[in-house]
């Protein structure tokens, strides 16, 4: 088991919630941890897909090529890529 240091408001909430919940502060934060790192992957999981990880590794394969741009290509061109990429998508 380990400890943690939390800040004094965050303890009392952690407090007040798990009494209402009936259950010790420990299962309490435990639970709640739990549910966020879950959660936390499964956004992870829902933004890396397969495709988007290849784009980037070939995008990095691109770039160690030498086929990269300058920055002001990369300023005149960035404002339709962004829109090609977010027409493709959508949030």
């Amino acid at each position: 088991m380990y400890e943690i240091q939390i800040p004094a408001s965050v303890y009392q909430q952690a407090a007040q919630a798990a009494e209402a919940h009936h259950v010790s502060l420990a299962d309490y934060v435990t639970e709640v941890l739990q549910l966020h790192l879950q959660d936390e992957d499964a956004a992870a999981a829902a933004f890396f897909t397969p495709q988007r990880i290849a784009e980037i590794r070939e995008a990095q394969a691109e770039a160690r090529t030498g086929k990269n741009i300058t920055l002001e290509q990369y300023q005149a061109e960035a404002p339709q890529r962004r829109a090609e990429w977010q027409a493709k998508h959508p949030a």
